[in-house]
């Protein structure tokens, strides 16, 4: 049934896709590797939002469980080629260090709010997210229910392993 849903989704020209993501080296590479896939969203016009956890916003961040192990620095050395030249020479080298942080040492109100304001924001004409729009920061107000997303969570390179949930409304 995935595969089904994965057609249908793809052909929906007002899908919009929100990456949620740990601060790893397949985490970073989420929003990237759905864009180019052709098991994803590849010659589509999905729109993507990052609105995962990156190197840069742990640099900018505090009290983050910043991880290491050489599993990681491992897979930042298998990153794609050009995705690696998307970073920052600070966060590719961070992340060959095998560094990372995980969305579960983070407070869920932070991670539902992050995603709350992804979603509002890209229902307004022209929103762009920014690095400065980030799970790190909080901010106060009232949202909007948003209507029709797909939520992309987790990515770890078998495309077994994703978590996916899509929905008309959300409130």
């Amino acid at each position: 049934i995935f595969s089904t849903v994965l057609e249908m989704l793809q052909r929906n020209p007002e899908l919009k896709v929100y990456a949620l993501h740990d601060a790893t080296p397949r985490g970073v590479q989420l929003s990237y590797h759905l864009q180019t896939s052709s098991n994803w969203f590849q010659n589509t016009s999905t729109k993507i939002y990052d609105v995962g956890l990156s190197p840069h916003q742990v640099f900018k961040g505090r009290n983050f469980f910043i991880r290491k192990s050489s599993y990681s620095a491992g897979q930042a050395q298998q990153l794609d080629p050009n995705f690696r030249e998307q970073l920052a020479a600070k966060e590719l080298a961070w992340l060959d260090q095998g560094n990372f942080v995980e969305l579960e040492s983070m407070p869920p109100k932070r991670i539902i709010t992050t995603l709350m304001r992804a979603i509002n924001r890209s229902q307004t004409p022209m929103a762009e997210m920014s690095q400065d729009d980030s799970i790190t920061t909080e901010r106060e107000g009232e949202y909007e229910p948003a209507q029709g997303y797909f939520f992309m969570a987790s990515f770890d390179g078998t495309e077994s392993g994703n978590a996916v949930f899509a929905s008309e409304t959300f409130g």
